[in-house]
């Protein structure tokens, strides 16, 4: 039972409410309903990707790490063997007996 403004009751008969409006007022319940629920699966999709994206950065930021210390490594190596080379050019040949 429900009340008006000026605090008179009213009541909904059921009787009067035919098939045709059950099944509309079913169907609008149901698509409102599965919006709902679609949406709260896209979002919680949204929130798992995010999570996983995070853990993706991580993984590049360590990732780019690594690569930065081969790359001092390796041009360390080339530096020494550049090193080597030169200190081998200028010592002098022994002469061959």
């Amino acid at each position: 039972m429900a009340t008006t403004r000026n605090g008179a009751s009213t009541t909904i008969d059921l009787s009067v409410i035919g098939v045709r409006e059950l099944i509309a007022i079913v169907g609008i319940v149901a698509a409102l309903s599965g919006f709902y629920y679609t949406t709260k699966l896209r979002i919680d999709n949204l929130e798992e990707s995010h999570v996983n994206s995070d853990e993706t950065e991580r993984r590049i930021i360590a990732l780019e790490e690594r690569t930065k210390s081969m790359d001092e490594k390796i041009e360390f190596i080339y530096q020494a063997t550049a090193w080597n080379l030169r200190q081998q050019q200028e010592m002098p040949k022994a002469p061959r007996k």
